[in-house]
């Protein structure tokens, strides 16, 4: 909130003073008009002001609240079938996360820590479950305990990209495309009482903000030592854009993983990782 004090000086001049700095001096006898400008020069439209006796008070920005996150960025525009990447794009759930316009705090990663622990440790501490820590990935609790009790051991939350996935291998009896599609959209999980029921098949660009290249088998907090969850071998929800017929699938090898097609009539793997937004979830 901006202050802006008239003091009268005198006939000749009135001093004008900006959150109490003196700022300059006006005729008295002349209107007064106040414009707001950013330090690029666009005009700013208070959300609310008020005059009480000689000071004017300008609000410009609400309370700070809420998280910004980096959520992840759609791979795939063209959809070949419903609930695969392309058609969450089309269908507004990419547009459906909105930043705050003046966040309270900001999830990013401390690249400090040593090695590759950047990856799993947050600059600024965030809340889950009411436990606040700058720990990235935590179950429903906001820890790393996992316990099957409830179901907490089938989800993680990642509070970077404000993203859920599942934990176990969430395959299906068809080894087909579009049945594991179909089941990530129609699947749900209940965890801690809560059921959950908006999920999707991961994509690669997801796969990559979440894991990075940091999982084969076994994706493990290198700052904590914990298991986070397992990855292999299985589809996406990417089409190959030059062959249709075929699906992305992720492959696991060496240190990390790396990126192949297959049919979608089968043969992509056993693995299935769905994800869905928790951004809600997060303080």
């Amino acid at each position: 909130m901006a202050e802006v004090f008239i003091q009268s000086t005198g006939v000749s001049e009135t001093d004008i003073y900006l959150n109490s700095v003196l700022k300059g001096q006006i005729d008295p006898l002349n209107q007064i008009d106040v414009n707001l400008k950013d330090s690029l020069g666009n005009t700013v439209t208070p959300l609310s002001s008020n005059l009480t006796g000689n000071t004017l008070n300008i609000t410009t920005y609400g309370a700070p609240s809420g998280v910004s996150l980096q959520f992840p960025t759609p791979s795939q525009y063209t959809s070949y079938r419903t609930g695969d990447v392309g058609w969450r794009w089309q269908n507004g759930w990419f547009s459906g996360f909105v930043q705050p316009s003046n966040p309270a705090k900001i999830a990013e990663l401390d690249f400090s820590q040593p090695g590759q622990n950047g990856w799993f440790v947050l600059k600024n501490a965030l809340t889950v479950g009411g436990v606040s820590n700058t720990i990235r990935f935590v179950d429903v609790t906001g820890v790393q305990t996992f316990s099957a009790v409830n179901n907490k051991n089938l989800v993680v939350i990642d509070k970077l990209t404000g993203m859920m996935i599942t934990r176990t291998n969430g395959a299906s009896a068809s080894s087909q495309w579009a049945d594991i599609i179909d089941g990530a959209f129609n699947g749900s999980i209940t965890v801690e009482g809560v059921t959950y029921s908006d999920w999707y098949l991961i994509s690669i660009n997801e796969i990559q903000q979440i894991f990075g290249n940091r999982a084969n088998g076994g994706f493990v907090d290198s700052a904590t030592g914990v298991t986070v969850t397992t990855i292999g071998v299985g589809y996406t929800a990417d089409t190959r854009s030059d062959d249709t017929t075929r699906a992305l699938q992720i492959i696991t090898g060496g240190s990390g993983f790396y990126w192949s097609s297959q049919s979608k009539t089968g043969g992509g793997g056993t693995y299935r990782i769905w994800v869905r937004n928790a951004q809600n979830l997060i303080s």
